[in-house]
């Protein structure tokens, strides 16, 4: 008997098939694939062994975890031999080495399938095995583009590559991205330029969202403080820059950052190279880790202000609470941590909700 479950995604639903043993395919719903699927062949179930692990795969790749794709479920991929030949196999064998946040050209995977050279494998050939992907996310298809740097080429169409690449901090610019698909369709706050797929994405996905993620508190924090007198559309540019130069915001690394790297950080023309927010990065960190060793968590830190309260207003640029964590800050030592600078953290982590009447999350 042949069996199916849902995964609830923000890409959309992802079907899961299995023959009770075996995971036989990962489509997203309506997608080109699934249509081909005849659902009345597969009896629903909640749960089977191979569904409970590929589904905790799927929550923590969602929440931005880096699952690593371990042989309990590669073991567990079975391929239809009647439309999977070897060829195609051994495409999807180089895409499961793509690391990620990271990306590859058909090209690049055709030439080291030939490692011999004696096969002329071409790229529309690559792309189209790749076209076939019965497990998607699993086998990681959309981290493949071409060489030219366009996006095409992802069965669960483009505009969910290039959300599964946004979801992976996937460094993107306009040069790889058509809006067309995008533009228009949803009515947001007008600082979300339409023309920036990254600042649309930031809006849809991050922005206003309550956030409990130690890690992902610290980055944001240590960016807002460089956004002081800035655009946070700079800063969103250049924050993949950011994370490579600050050793992924590893903040036991970052406190022990010395002279030699910070003369470092200011040679670096992809970062914002002013010497006294880059001093200071370190100076808070320092400050940051002790707040969280005295809290359990700088979370538990910023919620001892707002006692689990969601403070929704959006025609602000400081209020009560930020005024009192900047004054305790700066008390304590940090600098560039002004109430502006600290009410905009806030907006950003989701403890004010600040999206316009007329945008679709308002109150979200």
């Amino acid at each position: 008997m042949n069996y199916y479950t849902i995964y609830h995604s923000f890409i959309g639903d992802l079907y899961l098939f299995s023959d009770s043993i075996y995971l036989i395919g990962l489509y997203l719903k309506d997608s080109k694939y699934f249509k081909k699927i005849n659902i009345g062949n597969f009896l629903y179930k909640e749960e089977l062994p191979i569904f409970n692990l590929v589904k905790r795969y799927l929550e923590s790749y969602f929440n931005k975890e880096r699952p690593i794709l371990t042989d309990d479920i590669l073991k567990r991929l079975k391929f239809n031999n009647n439309l999977f030949n070897d060829f195609d196999k051994k495409v999807y064998e180089e895409t499961l080495k793509i690391k990620y946040g990271r990306t590859i050209t058909y090209s690049d995977i055709a030439k080291k399938i030939d490692i011999s050279n004696k096969n002329k494998f071409t790229s529309l050939r690559v792309g189209t095995s790749l076209a076939k992907n019965p497990f998607l996310i699993i086998i990681p298809c959309h981290r493949v583009i071409a060489k030219n740097n366009d996006l095409k080429g992802f069965a669960a169409n483009l505009e969910n590559k290039i959300k599964l690449l946004t979801l992976e901090d996937t460094y993107l610019n306009d040069k790889f991205i058509s809006f067309s698909e995008e533009k228009n369709i949803k009515r947001r706050c007008k600082w979300a330029k339409e023309n920036n797929y990254l600042y649309l994405h930031y809006h849809d996905f991050e922005w206003g969202r309550k956030i409990k993620d130690e890690h992902y508190l610290y980055m944001m924090f240590i960016l807002e403080t460089f956004q002081a007198g800035l655009s946070w559309e700079i800063i969103l540019n250049k924050r993949e820059a950011f994370k490579k130069a600050y050793d992924n915001f590893d903040i036991e690394k970052i406190i022990k950052y010395d002279e030699k790297k910070i003369d470092e950080l200011l040679k670096n023309k992809n970062l914002i190279r002013n010497k006294a927010k880059i001093k200071a990065s370190i100076t808070n960190s320092i400050i940051y880790n002790e707040i969280v060793k005295e809290y359990s968590s700088f979370y538990s830190y910023l919620n001892s202000y707002f006692k689990d309260k969601i403070i929704y207003e959006n025609d602000k640029t400081t209020n009560k609470y930020s005024d009192e964590i900047s004054d305790d800050l700066i008390k304590r030592g940090m600098k560039f941590v002004g109430s502006t600078t600290i009410y905009s953290f806030l907006q950003a982590v989701g403890f004010i909700s600040s999206h316009s009447k007329d945008c679709f999350l308002y109150n979200v």
